[in-house]
């Protein structure tokens, strides 16, 4: 049996090897046959040069034209010549095996998510009242608070504060020039006494008894008070600005009688 199958190979191979040969020998033949076209030239010539060639060429004989040489045959081999092959009959392939099917995969089961655990409920908050409830504690004894004790407020003895008013500010010294008359030193003295007026009822004293400071001040022509300074304090800064205030709060005693502004100090006493 393995003599007959490599004598068959060998038959086959020869076979593959002489119609290979035959291939190349046809391939060689034709183009052997085909011959390339030559190529053409051309020449440029100026057309005076070509006017006196062509009058030269009519006057010489005509040329006998070239005969093209005759190509031999090409000796072409014969196929008869070759040697017969006998076919050879190759074994039938084995059939593929088949394939095995692929097995089904297996169905999963989808499982149901699993519940989330229950939250521990919050521990009530214990209070004082549950904590001593089952326990024996003493009794607290809750005491009252004393109730505060009314306090009465002092009478104010009004009897007497018009005099303590009175006496809280002092007489002015007007300084007047022995030229003035009698009559215009009357008036302004009358002035003087309505200025002091204005600023006792203004003036509201505070501190302790015994504190005394004095001011000077001007009225103006139209009777406003300007200029109020401490020339002597009393100590106490409280004290010295009632006195202060007292000017801002005063009524205008009106204008001068002589119509001109006039500079005075007065003292203010706290008795």
């Amino acid at each position: 049996m393995a003599t007959l199958v490599q004598k068959r190979a060998y038959a086959i191979s020869g076979t593959i090897h002489v119609l290979g040969l035959l291939v190349l020998i046809v391939m060689g033949l034709i183009s052997a046959w085909k011959r390339e076209p030559e190529p053409l030239e051309f020449e440029l010539v100026d057309p005076a040069d070509l006017t006196a060639a062509q009058a030269q060429q009519s006057q010489s004989a005509p040329a006998e034209p070239e005969q093209d040489e005759e190509l031999a045959p090409l000796e072409t081999s014969k196929l008869e010549d070759l040697p017969q092959v006998n076919p050879v009959e190759l074994p039938p392939l084995p059939e593929p095996e088949p394939e095995p099917e692929p097995e089904p995969a297996p169905k999963v089961e989808s499982k149901p998510p699993p519940k989330p655990a229950p939250k521990p409920k919050p521990k009530p908050k214990a209070n004082y009242a549950d904590w001593a409830k089952n326990r024996d504690l003493p009794k607290q004894v809750v005491k009252e608070a004393p109730k505060p004790k009314p306090v009465s407020a002092p009478r104010l003895q009004t009897s007497n504060l018009q005099q303590r008013l009175s006496s809280t500010v002092g007489q002015m010294d007007l300084n007047l020039p022995a030229s003035t008359s009698a009559a215009t030193q009357s008036q302004l003295q009358s002035y003087a006494q309505r200025v002091r007026a204005r600023l006792q009822a203004a003036f509201q004293a505070v501190g302790v008894p015994g504190l005394e400071a004095r001011a000077s001040f001007t009225v103006t022509a139209s009777g406003q008070f300007v200029g109020v300074r401490i020339v002597k304090g009393s100590g106490d800064s409280a004290f010295d600005a009632a006195v202060l205030a007292a000017f801002r709060q005063a009524r205008s005693p009106g204008p001068p009688p002589d119509g001109e502004a006039k500079t005075w100090q007065l003292t203010f006493t706290a008795e």
